[in-house]
């Protein structure tokens, strides 16, 4: 059976999205999924990112036959708005991933990332093939971002991968320059 790891950028429960729905339609591998990550302070504004900071505790939790979820430790805030405070997020997430990947079993996996975050955790994960699923232009969210520092990590990101999916036209235009 093939081992698909999966960073995603939303939560498996309780609301499902594409990832989950793209993860639940591959029927021939087994599936860890990750959990998003929640900062250290975004778990004081936000109900539900309170709850997801404290679901890293208690281990894994069986989705589906094939499927297995995870959530990751809490991380440090700004990453979208530093390179470097990112590339010491992704470190640190590499160990966990690492030690779930162990305990799992798991040695040959393809790596499918939602996230322009992943392209810093690359270096740190031995993977046998990347996927880049863009649902969103990221640079565009509101918040404490940097537009510029979050489309190089989506160009590095991009550059990397095997095959990149794309939602929309627009996306695919960007996308596929690199």
């Amino acid at each position: 059976m093939k081992n698909i790891v999966c960073l995603s950028t939303s939560p498996w429960f309780p609301y499902p999205t594409r990832k989950q729905q793209v993860m639940s339609r591959i029927k021939d591998s087994r599936i860890i999924y990750f959990n998003p990550a929640v900062t250290y302070i975004a778990r004081f504004k936000d109900k539900a990112a309170a709850k997801l900071a404290k679901e890293w505790k208690k281990g894994a939790v069986q989705a589906k036959e094939n499927i297995t979820v995870y959530s990751i430790p809490p991380v440090i805030p700004f990453f979208n708005r530093c390179r470097l405070i990112n590339r010491i997020n992704q470190k640190r997430l590499s160990v966990y991933v690492k030690k779930v990947l162990k305990k799992e079993g798991v040695k040959d996996y393809l790596l499918w990332c939602y996230s322009p975050t992943s392209a810093d955790i690359l270096a740190h994960l031995d993977h046998n093939g990347l996927v880049y699923d863009c649902v969103d232009r990221h640079s565009a969210y509101p918040g404490f971002i940097d537009p510029k520092v979050v489309d190089g990590m989506e160009k590095d990101l991009a550059s990397k991968a095997d095959m990149v999916f794309s939602t929309a036209k627009g996306l695919h235009e960007v996308l596929s320059a690199y």
